[in-house]
């Protein structure tokens, strides 16, 4: 096995082509690429030693020292990286090239196999999070099913069983990542996952199809090998747990009953925040005996979202049906913020704070604002050194009664900054935040699944969000089947349509990468000769 290192290579393919270096012998490849890098991991502190152009790769190292203090202070650089093979050992490691510039989309397309255009987006969206692609790479590993897939023609039945489904994936993200080929086919995992081509179904409810073959494939692999934890990558990366709270108004005990989630399901409001607000909304329930006092009475149900995993996916209910049973598609737009802390969101419910006493009839409106509050803190308040100074009476009531908000606010939000990265376009929501100190779950919009049209005749893409450096704005890259382009113009405007439909924040943080992925000789000179 090629040992797995913790977080990035740089793009050492470029450097050995500059140089006119033979790529056909990728064990010369291999022992080159492990002459040039160098990465160093320290808790939020991390180090890359990038190689600039020599003549001699074995015995000169030169380099320029990056230093970032945590990935959000520099707006989530992306780290160029790479994909190596050994045959001696038939296994593989993973690294990948995020660098995307108008001259050089590293995105490949994914090929419509009629019909499939909200396949195509799921897997564009999970693919372009680094929470998402290393979870799939991460997850089970049969080298045997991923041969036997592998060798099967256009015309072949492949298995339907998890493992399958997950195998199948698995080489997907590998030729996205090595391949030449500028359209990857996705026909073999859609035979694995049982789909009716030519039907076109929901990319929300498949979401939820493929993340629980790949929940049950990992089970499965785990309970043969003590020593694997795929499961635990699964949840970390794509399961959160919501919380329902009902509190008895007889005695006022409360009973939580907390439930797994892969995605919050958002009614559509004027923006995000009213979106949560009219998720976890109070509402009065009759019939509930409380196990407290044994009492039938009136009692006050609300949602919460106790923890969230690394992929955050929220889906806005577009598709919605009437009393008498009638489809209908929602067109409203909804703004979307870019950064959100979550790192109180648990907290941030009901029981926090009697919104009912501020404006009975305004509550969606209260509740909205405490959200924003406690997820976008940056808009609200002021720290100093001997206070901290708002505006918002309920800003200054949440921090009355949470000193832990308040110690959260000193040890992160004092000296922040906050870039307008769209010239043209002021919405604070798309602001981005700088921290001398980061907040520990701060959350970035990665990439948005997008359906146009009716319920009858629509069509699926995906947005990735992309910042090159932190020199350059923010760019947008759509993902349309086979057609990977820059949008041009970007200005903020399309994290807001009313086509979005599942939208995918990344918790900032850094993500192990460079698996070594078992393949067999036969799967290796396959994905190899694709880049000739």
């Amino acid at each position: 096995m090629i040992t797995s290192h913790s977080n990035i290579k740089m793009d050492n393919t470029r450097i050995f082509e500059e140089q006119g270096k033979d790529f056909n012998d990728i064990n010369t490849f291999l022992e080159e690429t492990d002459k040039i890098y160098k990465v160093q991991t320290q808790s939020q502190a991390f180090q890359i030693s990038q190689y600039f152009n020599t003549d001699n790769v074995e015995s000169k190292l030169k380099s320029q020292q990056l230093m970032f203090k945590n990935p959000i202070k520099n707006n989530y650089p992306q780290f160029q990286v790479n994909l190596d093979f050994n045959y001696n050992k038939h296994s593989i490691e993973y690294k990948r090239n995020y660098k995307i510039c108008e001259d050089n989309i590293k995105s490949k397309g994914l090929t419509n196999n009629n019909a499939t255009c909200y396949l195509n987006a799921l897997l564009q969206a999970i693919y372009n999070t680094e929470a998402g692609y290393n979870a799939i790479l991460r997850g089970p590993n049969d080298k045997e099913v991923i041969e036997r897939i592998e060798k099967a023609n256009e015309l072949d039945s492949i298995d339907r069983d998890d493992q399958s489904v997950v195998s199948a994936l698995q080489l997907i993200f590998l030729r996205m990542i090595y391949s030449k080929k500028q359209s990857i086919s996705t026909l073999k995992f859609c035979k694995a996952l049982g789909i009716n081509i030519g039907k076109q179904e929901d990319a929300n409810e498949l979401m939820k199809k493929v993340l629980d073959k790949l929940e049950k494939a990992s089970k499965a692999h785990d309970a043969k090998d003590q020593f694997e934890h795929t499961l635990e990558v699964y949840k970390e990366t794509f399961e959160g747990q919501a919380g329902s709270t009902v509190r008895c108004q007889y005695c006022q005990h409360e009973s939580l009953t907390q439930t797994p989630f892969t995605d919050l399901i958002l009614p559509v409001e004027e923006d995000f925040f009213a979106c949560f607000a009219a998720m976890v909304k109070k509402q009065e329930i009759d019939g509930y005996q409380c196990a407290s006092c044994n009492n039938k009475a009136k009692s006050l149900q609300y949602s919460s979202v106790q923890t969230v995993p690394d992929l955050l996916c929220m889906t806005l209910q577009r598709f919605k049906q009437n009393e008498y049973g009638e489809a209908s598609k929602d067109y409203k737009q909804v703004r979307m913020p870019i950064i959100l802390d979550l790192e109180f969101i648990k907290n941030c419910n009901l029981g926090e704070i009697d919104l009912e006493k501020i404006s009975s009839q305004k509550i969606i409106a209260e509740m909205a604002e405490l959200f924003r509050i406690v997820m976008m803190p940056w808009l609200y308040f002021k720290v100093e050194p001997r206070q901290i100074k708002t505006n918002s009476e309920i800003a200054k009531q949440y921090t009355n009664i949470s000193p832990q908000f308040t110690q959260h606010l000193r040890a992160h939000y004092n000296n922040v900054k906050v870039e307008n990265i769209f010239s043209s376009n002021n919405d604070h929501l798309l602001q981005i935040p700088i921290f001398e100190n980061n907040p520990p779950n701060i959350f970035v919009l990665k990439t948005i699944v997008r359906h146009s049209g009716t319920l009858t005749g629509g069509h699926y893409k995906t947005l990735v969000l992309s910042r090159p450096n932190v020199i350059e704005r923010f760019q947008m890259i759509e993902c349309n089947d086979s057609n990977v382009n820059l949008i041009n113009n970007f200005d903020g405007n399309d994290i807001q349509s009313g086509d979005n439909y599942m939208y995918f924040y990344e918790r900032a943080k850094i993500y192990e990468s460079g698996q070594a992925f078992n393949l067999s000789q036969y799967v290796q000179s396959s994905i190899q000769s694709e880049r000739k």
